[in-house]
């Protein structure tokens, strides 16, 4: 069984991929999973230096093989134009040589356990393909709702709307999961509910997303706002999970896990981390 990662260096969310791609690796390697990244030449310049040199940078959270697509031929004709798709480009190619699953590399796990087993059914996998459309269709029909309900501030619709989003489609609505929790934290006032369902967020469908896991330690510590309850905790398990996805060269996550520090009083941590965030990018030496 394939799981074919398609990224380039000059994409940050196809690099913060690297992480997962080398967790998948190592865990089901003894299954016959074979974990493959791969990049190319492409219109924004990669070459083979420039993939060596950020993968050096990523250092040992990248743990799997990796393949330089010399001629680009490979690429074009698995994915088009290398600048086509929203990379990383995942495909799961299962032990018949058939395809199981392609696009978002979450969207494409979900399909792995069944695929390593034996279990999926390709006729099904295929008739889901051909539903999506229709899934895309009902998703902006609800999304529109929510914009409305949003601006009407109908708070309880909006919450309702977005648990119908992530029902219909988890991971391509999953930032709906965010938006609710956000509203019942400032708007709603419902604190102990919003961190519970925070907690549930990290421990499942934010683990291994950077912004989502991020935008939620940013909304418990954002000096700016006053929520009647912080969960500092929580915070700092988030946004640490987010760094370490980053190999730590993400300067936002690492400020933002810097002010967790900051408010629960370790300051010299604070400064340390603050000072990682400040050497990646200057705009955070007014904040060290």
């Amino acid at each position: 069984t394939y799981l074919v990662a398609f990224w380039a260096p000059w994409s940050g969310t196809s690099t913060q991929a690297f992480a997962r791609l080398s967790d998948l690796d190592r865990r089901h390697r003894e299954r016959g999973l074979v974990v493959l990244a791969v990049t190319g030449p492409d219109a924004r310049g990669t070459t083979l230096a420039s993939a060596r040199a950020r993968l050096a940078e990523l250092g040992e959270f990248v743990a799997t093989r990796v393949a330089y697509d010399e001629t680009g031929a490979w690429t074009r004709a698995w994915i088009g134009e290398p600048s086509a798709p929203l990379l990383p480009e995942v495909f799961l190619v299962d032990s018949t040589g058939t395809v199981a699953a392609q696009g978002a590399l979450a969207e494409v796990e979900l399909r792995l356990p069944a695929v390593l087993a034996g279990t999926h059914d390709v006729a099904r996998i295929a008739s889901e393909a051909a539903e999506k459309p229709a899934l895309l269709a009902k998703s902006a029909e609800l999304q529109r709702a929510f914009d409305a309900a949003y601006r009407a501030h109908d708070w309880a619709r909006v919450v309702e709307l977005c648990d119908q989003l992530v029902a219909l489609d988890a991971v391509r609505n999953r930032r709906f999961a965010v938006s609710k929790f956000q509203v019942l934290y400032l708007e709603t006032r419902r604190t102990d509910e919003a961190l519970e369902y925070a907690r549930t967020l990290a421990e499942g469908l934010a683990r291994d997303d950077v912004g989502m896991l991020g935008t939620l330690a940013w909304t418990i510590v954002d000096p700016h706002l006053e929520p009647p309850k912080r969960d500092l905790a929580l915070a700092e398990a988030c946004a640490r999970r987010a760094v370490e996805l980053t190999a730590r060269r993400n300067p936002v996550l690492l400020d933002t896990l810097a002010r967790v520090h900051a408010a629960g009083g370790d300051l010299a941590r604070a400064i340390r981390v603050e000072e990682e965030a400040a050497h990646l990018d200057p705009l955070f030496q007014g904040t060290l």
